[in-house]
């Protein structure tokens, strides 16, 4: 009886690892596409100049042509306790186009001479790596100011839910800006906790972000927005950035936007 007993337990437990190893599947293949990874900066007092000037020169270059996705420059105006300045933004079309980036650059002077200019000027931070699952909004390259907003949570879904009720609401479809929900694949332990998601909600320019927040911010439609992920997300840090520099005329937000 007992033998039995323990065959039963067994097959449950396979059962279950199958059901879980299934379901892990599922979520790699739904949010295969377009990802995003964020190299965090701490530049060098006096150094911004620098980095700016490198940036361009490596994109200029024979290998920086070359590149087939979209990098961005962002200064980080506010960020709380995280050392960080500056972000380098590199969005690519799928993993496959950043692993054949990646070997690319393995054996470019070009990029060896913009790490030495890197190391020069600044230190790194962190990097994180995420997937670019939903997208809400007027996806417009020409957005230049980012509110964005780190979190965790166990139910990614009512997440996306959430956010799809508030964007569809009378008057977020006036929403002049766009939002962006990516998930973490790799390096989510950051200074500000582990991080599992975030939205980035882009702006034109800082009046455009006041003139909305003023006037929506307090909307009963947000505050439903906000009491939906009460029991769903653990907020852990915000930052307000600002992109010095976009390189995108071979990929951009706006091929990505959904």
């Amino acid at each position: 009886m007992r033998t039995i007993l323990t065959i039963l337990m067994t097959l449950k437990s396979l059962r279950i690892l199958l059901v879980s190893t299934l379901a892990t599947l599922v979520s790699i293949s739904v949010l295969a596409g377009p990802n995003v990874t964020f190299h965090n900066l701490a530049v060098l007092p006096g150094k911004q100049s620098t980095v700016v000037d490198g940036a361009r020169k490596f994109m200029s270059s024979k290998t920086g042509q070359q590149f087939k996705g979209s990098m961005h420059l962002n200064r980080i105006a506010s960020n709380g306790k995280s050392p960080a300045t500056h972000t380098l933004v590199v969005l690519q079309n799928s993993r496959k186009a950043a692993a054949e980036w990646s070997e690319t650059l393995a054996n470019s002077q070009d990029f060896s001479d913009w790490m030495a200019t890197l190391r020069a000027s600044s230190q790194p931070v962190s990097s994180t790596n995420m997937d670019m699952v939903k997208s809400w909004g007027k996806i417009d390259n020409a957005d230049r100011y980012w509110d964005v907003n780190y979190f965790s949570t166990k139910d990614p879904a009512g997440v996306v839910a959430a956010m799809d009720q508030l964007m569809k609401s009378d008057r977020f479809q006036a929403f002049p800006g766009q939002v962006w929900l990516n998930a973490t694949a790799f390096g989510g332990d950051m200074v500000h906790g582990y991080t599992t998601h975030m939205f980035a909600v882009g702006y034109q320019s800082m009046a455009e972000y006041e003139a909305w927040n003023d006037a929506h911010r307090s909307s009963a439609e947000f505050q439903v927005f906000m009491k939906a992920l009460n029991d769903k997300v653990s907020w852990l840090n915000s930052e307000l950035v600002y992109n010095v520099l976009v390189f995108d005329e071979q990929t951009s937000l706006e091929s990505f936007g959904s």
